[in-house]
């Protein structure tokens, strides 16, 4: 199976969705739902883009987003899967918590 092209356009809005490795419901636990949520806020003020909605289902999480002119969609994606994997190590979580792409 081929993996789609990803464009990178400019003023756009991008319908992402990331999903947890292996599927875990990692999301059903109230601190790691906060620290999502709050993660995604916190990468919206320190990357500089539109978060214009999100919904956080138990294995993964879907948003649109629009980058600005620094940040394309997979490095505004990339910020946030590895913000929250570093969140959740500080908090003891040991192994992979995203699967690959989004």
């Amino acid at each position: 199976m081929s993996k789609l092209k990803r464009y990178n356009l400019e003023n756009h809005i991008y319908f992402v969705t990331s999903k947890t490795k292996e599927n875990k419901p990692l999301f059903l636990n109230y601190k790691y739902a906060e620290l999502i949520m709050q993660n995604l806020f916190d990468c919206r003020n320190r990357y500089d883009f539109l978060l214009l909605g999100f919904v956080l289902m138990p294995n993964h999480f879907h948003a649109l987003i629009m980058p600005k002119k620094n940040f394309n969609i997979s490095s505004v994606v990339q910020k946030i899967k590895s913000l929250f994997a570093y969140r959740l190590r500080g908090l003891g979580l040991k192994g992979a918590v995203w699967q690959k792409s989004f």
